[in-house]
């Protein structure tokens, strides 16, 4: 079944899974389409297509987290299939997002990635359309972007008016919190993360009902293509069939 929302890389015959993947903040599917055959035969990667950016540029962005999350519930149920159990991976942004997908369309595990829980009470900035010096910061302070890059004017100047909107969005989403899911919860992140720390990224645990665990792998906030392996293996362990109902102990 087709969608302009999932972008599907590598169809799989017979899986017994998904992995949706909800990107970051300024990402798309690109990032994520080389995971597919390293995922095994039996899970089927899906990547989430924001309007707005790659093959869906002329579609206008959306800024609301409700709207957005709503319309991506709407296409995983749509495109849902019976006996594929759905798995659903947020990094960074897409980590605030699916949280808020799984509040309303049901899921196997939520995998979230470099990413704290919206805290209303203590998250202190209020929605706000960011400068450009202020998003050209935060991508270097976060890392993941090349500096050929950000020295690239006319990829730049297609690139900040999505990262204004995401941004926008992200402090949308924390402003207004989010209610405890009912599944289980693996929270990741890198030891060097200066805006998601293991410390801070443990508080998923209060915003889940089911069973949660956390991992800290070595690296900053794109962690994720530093240890991309390990990352990876992961992710195929939350496939096997008896991670779907028990989540065994792990060191933070």
């Amino acid at each position: 079944m087709t969608s302009d929302w999932l972008y599907v890389p590598h169809p799989a015959t017979a899986p017994t899974h998904r992995l949706v993947c909800l990107p970051h903040a300024g990402g798309g599917p690109n990032f994520y389409r080389r995971w597919g055959p390293s995922l095994g035969a039996s899970v089927e990667l899906q990547i989430v297509h924001y309007p707005g950016r790659e093959t869906r540029l002329d579609e206008p962005l959306i800024d609301d987290p409700g709207q957005l999350s709503e319309r991506i519930a709407g296409e995983l149920a749509r495109t849902e299939r019976p006996g594929v159990a759905t798995l659903l991976f947020g990094h960074s942004m897409g980590a605030l997002l699916a949280h808020r997908v799984a509040c309303v369309f049901p899921v196997a595990r939520l995998i979230l990635s470099a990413c704290a829980p919206p805290d209303p009470a203590s998250d202190r900035r209020r929605p706000a359309s960011r400068t450009d010096a202020e998003l050209l910061a935060a991508l270097r302070e976060q890392g993941g972007t090349s500096d050929a890059v950000l020295a690239d004017r006319d990829l730049m100047e297609m690139l900040l008016p999505i990262l204004r909107n995401d941004y926008l969005l992200v402090d949308r989403a924390r402003a207004t919190g989010a209610p405890p899911v009912a599944v289980p919860v693996t929270a990741v992140g890198g030891d060097k993360d200066v805006s998601a720390s293991p410390a801070r990224i443990a508080g998923w645990e209060q915003l889940t009902t089911g069973a949660f665990e956390q991992f800290t792998l070595p690296g900053g906030h794109f962690y994720l293509m530093e240890r991309q392996e390990e990352f990876l293996e992961l992710l195929r362990a939350r496939a096997r069939p008896a991670a779907d109902t028990a989540v065994p102990p792990s060191p933070r």
